[in-house]
């Protein structure tokens, strides 16, 4: 009996999550996000200079999407970056101030990105709240979702991913990079910035339930990337515009 109902835990239950994932549209996705966002950060302090800077940088890596995303850059001492069903990408800026050169920056946001393109946050939810959510927003009733998790907002921003769904998005995120011509330290430098991080007091929520960071810098250098990276001026100017701000 207790294999059986592992069994059900661990591979049916995920397998009708993301069954049902699949099958809510996009718009419904995008409302929900867009009702998540504002119930888990009502009294949030966005600095709206910087966000700005950091969805310049984001149009400026020219990532075709169905998704309208939105970087939100919030004042905090957090380690901590997660994304939303339908678009929206929150960095704190304890985790931006870490950063040290724009590649480390274009890695979080691809690593992010990956999550609302590959749909794994509503998955995710799927998961930890069960069929009545899918239920609800693919028949329209995507207000009743989202005022069912304004309740739990606070729990929402350290929704943790399965680790088949964090190396999807290490992967495809690096994919992105390669193919315009990103060095392949982009990755491994952000993976050494969190690394450094976990030797303190607590594990950054970011890596928390990850595969370990040595195994993910290891998966990274596998891919072909060029011999030499292709320059990009305008990413370098952004980042360093947002450092000045957060050195």
């Amino acid at each position: 009996i207790i294999g059986f109902l592992a069994f059900l835990y661990w591979v049916v239950v995920p397998w009708l999550a993301d069954r049902a994932a699949r099958r809510i549209p996009v718009s419904a996705e995008i409302q929900l996000g867009e009702a998540i966002y504002n119930a888990m950060l009502p009294d949030a302090s966005e600095d709206s200079n910087a966000s700005r800077l950091v969805n310049e940088f984001f149009d400026e890596m020219s990532v075709p999407s169905h998704y309208p995303v939105r970087l939100h850059i919030i004042a905090g001492n957090d380690i901590n970056a997660f994304a939303l069903p339908g678009g929206p990408i929150v960095i704190w800026t304890g985790l931006l101030k870490r950063l040290n050169n724009y590649e480390e920056l274009a890695a979080l946001i691809s690593h992010e990105y990956m999550h609302v393109a590959g749909r794994h946050t509503t998955r995710a939810l799927m998961r930890k709240q069960g069929g009545r959510i899918a239920i609800a927003m693919i028949f329209g009733q995507t207000g009743v979702v989202a005022a069912a998790l304004a309740s739990q907002a606070g729990e929402l921003h350290s929704l943790s991913y399965s680790r088949s769904l964090e190396t999807e998005a290490d992967t495809a995120g690096a994919r992105l990079l390669l193919l315009r011509g990103f060095s392949r330290q982009a990755y491994p430098g952000l993976f050494d910035v969190l690394k450094q991080e976990d030797r303190g007091e607590g594990v950054p929520e970011i890596i928390s339930s990850h595969p370990q960071l040595d195994k993910r810098k290891k998966m990274i250098s596998r891919l072909p990337f060029p011999p030499t990276a292709t320059a990009h001026p305008q990413l370098e100017r952004i980042f360093n515009e947002l450092k000045q701000r957060y050195p």
